[in-house]
């Protein structure tokens, strides 16, 4: 028998993020799996196993008559099926150069005999094989038939994997769906509660902050950050951040400045490797993946809307978009705030300028002498005294009364 000269395998990143996307390392057993295995084990009287070849690793999804549940790449045989576009049979591995020093045949279990199926993604990516062993040689290798089977198997294999793949994808979807609704669901009641908050700032604030943190569940903390001079107060806070309240970070220097001076959204994965931060001041806060966004009132940023997270790299796109909609509540809340304040400012003034002219009223009716008060714009406001004096009003005697 000729010997073949090992091939060099180089890693292969994209067949490594194909295999990645299947998420199936290290589950435990599965039914559709082990059926397989025992059936090729039937049709090829020898021990079979699912193998699944990773960056450093072989792993078996299943396997019936072989205990191991995985090795490291040098005991692997399987990483040779990766190169093949068929079955790969080696009829003797003490007799091959790929495998004549593979501890797996050189010591226990003494493997003699290898046929491996690959399996092929629907995009061309081989993941592992099915395969079958011998401690015995088996010079003809496996029949016609046996290799069809052994093929046949490999398929279902797939299908399997390609089936449980999109069952997995079906359910994310299903769950982002979800997420996505109960988000929608939490910003609608924020909304109306900070409608019912009448403009009141502390409480809009806080309806703002606790219903941001309810709407992105991967956040632990939240915190609505205002301007005050040349600092950012911690205004309102839950969660994590909940101790902090009325904390102060200077504009300059701080992260929630540059958010607030850009007025650009700031998406930080690690606030204790970023530069741009002082490492101190958020280890003391417990920050570490951070979305920063900037909030407005009227036509300046007035704020930051912080929501973050223990875990870097928790934030995930949808959770981004949640926190933008919510940066535009806030945003809308403190408009809603400055309304209410200025409709509370106007109805004072009416009010402070109807009890002037109800003293005005009396002093002109008390008044022992005839007063005549001419309006710039032509006209004259007469007290009693002074109409009984005139005989009539300043139109004539329909005309003689004042205005209060």
């Amino acid at each position: 028998m000729t010997l073949l000269p090992p091939r060099p395998l180089g890693v292969d990143d994209a067949r490594l993020a194909a295999l990645a996307a299947f998420n199936i390392l290290d589950p435990p057993p599965e039914r559709g799996f082990d059926d397989i295995v025992h059936l090729a084990r039937r049709l090829c009287d020898v021990p079979a196993l699912v193998s699944l070849v990773d960056r450093d690793r072989q792993w078996f999804k299943a396997r019936a008559g072989f205990p191991p549940c995985e090795t490291d790449l040098d005991r692997s045989v399987c990483k040779f099926v990766l190169a093949e576009h068929g079955v790969l049979q080696i009829p003797d591995l003490t007799a091959d150069l790929r495998t004549l020093a593979n501890p797996l045949v050189t010591d226990e279990p003494h493997l003699r005999f290898y046929a491996g199926a690959p399996l092929r993604t629907p995009e061309g990516h081989v993941l592992g094989s099915l395969c079958v062993i011998d401690r015995v040689p088996r010079p003809g290798g496996l029949t016609l038939a046996q290799v069809e089977d052994l093929e046949a198997l490999a398929r279902q294999v797939m299908d399997q994997l390609v089936l449980r793949r999109a069952i997995a994808e079906r359910d994310t979807a299903i769950a982002e769906q979800r997420r996505f609704l109960a988000q929608r669901a939490t910003l609608i009641e924020t909304q109306g509660a900070v409608a019912a908050a009448e403009g009141d700032l502390d409480a809009v604030l806080s309806t703002l902050v606790s219903g941001a943190l309810r709407a992105v569940t991967a956040a632990d903390g939240a915190a609505i950050e205002l301007r005050e001079g040349d600092d950012l107060v911690y205004r309102s806070v839950a969660g994590t951040l909940a101790g902090h309240a009325g904390t102060r970070l200077p504009v300059d220097g701080s992260l929630a400045g540059t958010c607030l001076r850009s007025g650009e959204a700031i998406l930080c994965p690690d606030m204790l490797l970023d530069p741009r931060v002082r490492s101190e001041e958020v280890a003391a806060l417990g920050l570490r993946f951070c979305i920063l966004l900037p909030v407005s009132k009227g036509h300046e940023v007035a704020g930051v809307l912080k929501l973050q997270s223990a875990t870097p790299g928790a934030f995930t796109e949808r959770d981004l978009y949640a926190a933008l909609t919510f940066a535009g509540s806030v945003s809308a809340g403190l408009a809603q705030t400055g309304e209410a304040e200025a409709r509370r400012v106007a109805a004072e003034s009416e009010r402070l300028l109807g009890l002037e002219r109800g003293l005005l009223r009396t002093i002109l009716q008390q008044a022992p002498v005839g007063i005549s008060i001419a309006h710039a714009g032509g006209g004259a406001l007469l007290n009693d005294r002074m109409v009984e004096m005139l005989g009539h009003g300043v139109g004539g005697a329909d005309d003689a009364r004042y205005a209060g």
